[in-house]
């Protein structure tokens, strides 16, 4: 994808996604995900991945999971060993800048409030937070 930013915050939207990591891989943009297989199936996400993050491509994080890609135009590939995490201050970019920072939230929380920080839905920060941390 062209930014690991619109990445989180658009995959962070689809449910079953537990928590995304911005990182980088072989010099370019990617983001790792984490999802609920029993939500989510690996297809599916890569169909979405593909349709809604313009990703050119697409890497398994094994392949076990590589076989299960669907068919598609853009290549797939097994994650290499020039992946690394992006440094801290570019995790969760919209969280790291709003009033909610300093909550103690959990992956799910931290992603779910950064794609709504992300999209300015107010609604959909709230259905994350707990009634004490709000």
């Amino acid at each position: 994808m062209s930014c690991f930013w619109d990445g989180e915050a658009t995959l962070g939207n689809v449910e079953g996604i537990v928590e995304i990591k911005a990182s980088w891989l072989d010099g370019h943009d990617v983001v790792r995900l984490s999802y609920d297989s029993k939500t989510i199936i690996w297809p599916d996400l890569v169909n979405i991945a593909q349709k809604h993050c313009s990703a050119r491509s697409v890497y398994a994080p094994n392949t076990a999971t590589l076989a299960e890609t669907p068919n598609s135009p853009i290549p797939h590939l097994y994650i290499g060993e020039n992946y690394r995490a992006a440094c801290q201050s570019n995790q969760k970019r919209h969280l790291q800048f709003s009033k909610f920072k300093q909550l103690t939230l959990n992956p799910v929380q931290r992603t779910k409030m950064n794609t709504a920080l992300s999209r300015g839905n107010t609604f959909m920060l709230q259905k994350w937070l707990s009634p004490s941390q709000i």
